[in-house]
């Protein structure tokens, strides 16, 4: 019975974070994925205009795009193990069962 619970646990945490990474997808992309690998490989480097004040613009936010896709798509496979944890545990036994 501990081990079902744990289980449970376990779904409903994957649940929960699946759901906030694709709630947050833009936030993790912006800024996490660009300072984990930097601003030229989520956008590809002729796809920016750096500006004279520091700033820059994206020509093409196709690249960007995919990348927070990509990050949509595994907050929802995360989220899906989460469901598949809860919907396929074994039912708890009763005592003396």
């Amino acid at each position: 019975m501990k081990g079902n619970n744990t289980a449970k646990r376990a779904g409903w945490v994957l649940i929960l974070i699946g759901a906030l990474v694709v709630i947050f997808s833009k936030w993790i992309v912006f800024p996490g994925m660009v300072w984990l690998v930097g601003l030229e490989t989520v956008a590809g480097k002729n796809n920016i205009a750096y500006m004279p004040d520091g700033t820059y613009h994206f020509i093409n936010p196709k690249p960007a795009t995919h990348w927070v896709l990509s990050v949509i798509l595994i907050g929802v496979l995360v989220w899906l193990v989460g469901c598949w944890m809860l919907l396929t545990r074994k039912p708890a036994r009763a005592p003396g069962g």
